[in-house]
């Protein structure tokens, strides 16, 4: 009998992809991933810490894909809503305080927040929790 593969609504498809990519373009490509978002490297410890936002991601990423395995999927859906909001106002405040450029404070501010709509309508989508 073949396994059953779990159906996932589009937009947490969609969530687990660009959770996905952004791990991959921190772990595997950090140089570039900075030059994207406009970032300055050179003599900052940001390739470390791009490598750490990275694995971060991709554990999240597995979870989403994963969400059958948690006993109140909706718990780690909203976590993952709670953390990217804490890294948009995070990111904005660092554009506030001249640690990163405005452009670059834009950049990671509007994906955070992309993924905060997403996470948030993921969540929504979910069936309310029974029992």
């Amino acid at each position: 009998m073949p396994a059953q593969v779990a159906k996932r609504p589009s937009l947490l498809k969609l969530f687990i992809l660009g959770r996905s990519t952004v791990a991959s373009g921190s772990l595997f490509a950090p140089y570039l991933f900075a030059r994207l978002f406009r970032m300055q490297i050179a003599g900052t410890p940001a390739v470390f810490a791009l490598r750490m936002f990275g694995i971060r991601n991709a554990v999240l990423a597995l979870g989403l894909a994963r969400l059958d395995a948690f006993t109140v999927p909706r718990t780690f859906l909203g976590l993952n809503v709670v953390v990217d909001a804490v890294d948009a106002v995070a990111i904005a405040a660092a554009g506030r305080r001249g640690e990163i450029s405005k452009l670059t404070s834009t950049l990671g501010t509007t994906v955070a927040l992309s993924a905060v709509v997403l996470g948030a309508a993921s969540l929504a989508a979910q069936p309310a929790q029974q029992g």
